[in-house]
C-alpha cells in the first residue's frame, strides 16, 4: 500500500517496539516529529492509558495496509497525540483485511482466528478500529460474545466503488466509428456493442504484469475477506457453474467464453470484490 503523509515529514517512519510489562509485537510507527504547529497542540502531554494491572500504554491505533486507512489512521494519530496529548502509536497491520483489526482490537492472539481460540483481552494490540469494511462485520457477527467488541459499527458513509478507466481509452471510444461510450457500463453489454477492439487482450496484460502481484484464483475461495470470490454465492444466483480461471489467473465471464476469449474479453484488473465484479458481469453481460 501507498504510504500518503498529512504532513510532509510523514515519508519517513521510524520503527519502534514499546517497551512496557507486555512486550508488543515490532509493527509500531511513531513520526519522529510533530505536524501540528505549537500554538495548535495541546498544552498536556504524554497522556497514557492505565491498565487494571496498573500498567500504563500508549494509545494504539491501527494503521492498515490501504491507502484512506492509512490516511484515517495518520489523522487519528495527529488528533490523539498533538490535540488530546496522549501518547500514541500507529500498528502497521500490514493486512488488507478488515476482519484481523478486529481481531486485533479484541486480544485475540491470532489475527485469522475466528474463534479467538487464544485472547489477552488486557492486551489488545489496538484499542479500537478506524475503517472495518464489510469482512470486519462478518467477523464480529460470528465473534463468542466473551470476546466479541461491545462497541462496533461499519462505515457510516455511503460508499461508490467503480472501476476505472485511462482518458485516452475513452477518447478513442467516441472517436471511432460507430461511436462507443466507453465510460458508460450499458456500453460493455456485448450483445449489442463490441468494447474489446479498444483494449489490450487479456493475455497481453496478464504478461505484462509482475507475477508476483497477480492472485490465484485458487487462493479466494473462502474466507471472512474482501478478497473472497465467493463462488458458492455466485453459482447459487447465477446458476453458472464455470467459476475456474485461466492458468489460475483469470476468470472469463460469461460473454466472452470460447475459444477465442483472448481477442473477445476487456481485461479488468482488481484488488478486492471480485464477488461483485463477477456477478456484474453475468447480468450486465460483461464480456
Amino acid at each position: 500500500g501507498w504510504k500518503l503523509p498529512i504532513c510532509p515529514w510523514w515519508a519517513g517512519w521510524a520503527l519502534l517496539a514499546v517497551a512496557h510489562a507486555y512486550q508488543y509485537p515490532v509493527n509500531d510507527f511513531i513520526p519522529s516529529k510533530m505536524c501540528l504547529s505549537s500554538n495548535q497542540r495541546s498544552n498536556v502531554t504524554n497522556r497514557t492509558l492505565k491498565y487494571s494491572d496498573g500498567t500504563v500504554h500508549p494509545v494504539r491505533i491501527p494503521y492498515q495496509d490501504w491507502t484512506s486507512a492509512q490516511v484515517i489512521g495518520n489523522i487519528a494519530f495527529i488528533l490523539v497525540r498533538e490535540v488530546m496529548g496522549y501518547s500514541s502509536v500507529l500498528f502497521n497491520t500490514t493486512t488488507l483485511s478488515s476482519g484481523q483489526a478486529v481481531n486485533y482490537v479484541a486480544g485475540c492472539a491470532d489475527p485469522d482466528d475466528v474463534n479467538c481460540t487464544v485472547v489477552d483481552l488486557l492486551r489488545p494490540k489496538i484499542h479500537f478500529t478506524l475503517e472495518v469494511w464489510e469482512d470486519g462485520r462478518r467477523r464480529v457477527a460470528v465473534m463468542n460474545e466473551d470476546v466479541r467488541p461491545d462497541l462496533f459499527s461499519v462505515l457510516s458513509y455511503t460508499l461508490y466503488d467503480q472501476w476505472y478507466i485511462w482518458q485516452s481509452i475513452v477518447d478513442d471510444g467516441l472517436r471511432s466509428n460507430p461511436h462507443i461510450s466507453l465510460d458508460y457500463y450499458r456500453s460493455y453489454n456485448a450483445h449489442s456493442f463490441h468494447p474489446q477492439g479498444h483494449f489490450d487482450s487479456w493475455r497481453t496484460l496478464l504478461s505484462r504484469l509482475p507475477d508476483s502481484i497477480v492472485a490465484r484464483c485458487s487462493s479466494l475461495g473462502g474466507g471472512d475477506r474482501t478478497g473472497d470470490r465467493d463462488i458458492l454465492r455466485y453459482i447459487e444466483v447465477t446458476n453458472d457453474t464455470h467459476v475456474e480461471c485461466e492458468m489460475d489467473r483469470v476468470w472469463i465471464s460469461p460473454a466472452c467464453r470460447g475459444p477465442d476469449n483472448a481477442t473477445t474479453c476487456v481485461p479488468l484488473v482488481l484488488p478486492y470484490n471480485f464477488d461483485v465484479a463477477m456477478q456484474l458481469a453475468f447480468f450486465l453481460d460483461m464480456p
